[in-house]
């Protein structure tokens, strides 16, 4: 999972095999990514990933072990920490992104097709 920050900057996620995940910053003109942090989690991190629209943490959601629950975290790009989580997704949920206005999407697997929601980032809710 990858996404852009407002000022350039490209950052992306590598999912653990059960549990954490490791938050990389990427050098587009070398190549390469350089590791930030390592996030100690019950998250793969492997559904999605969004740069909060400040540019200071990012919006990680990922798989509990082989489940199919999410949880989303917001992780503090300075430190690694993480400052938010949410456990209330619910499953087959795909991708993060923030919109011009600041509302974090991802999509959802429908009874018939795949549906957008909207996640509150303050309650983790997903809406319609």
């Amino acid at each position: 999972m990858m996404d852009r920050a407002g000022n350039g900057d490209l950052y992306a996620t590598a999912p653990g095999l059960f549990s954490g995940y490791s938050v990389y910053q990427i050098d587009q003109a070398a190549l390469s990514a350089t590791s930030l942090h390592s996030v100690t989690s019950t998250s793969t991190g492997g559904v999605g990933l969004a740069v909060d629209p400040s540019g200071t943490s990012v919006w990680v959601a990922g798989f509990i072990g082989f489940s199919l629950n999410v949880v989303l975290e917001q992780i503090d790009l300075t430190t690694g920490a993480v400052v938010t989580t949410h456990n209330t997704l619910g499953g087959n949920m795909w991708g993060l992104a923030f919109d011009g206005a600041g509302n974090l999407y991802s999509t959802m697997q429908g009874a018939t097709a795949p549906q957008l929601i909207q996640i509150d980032t303050v309650t983790g809710v997903p809406t319609l």
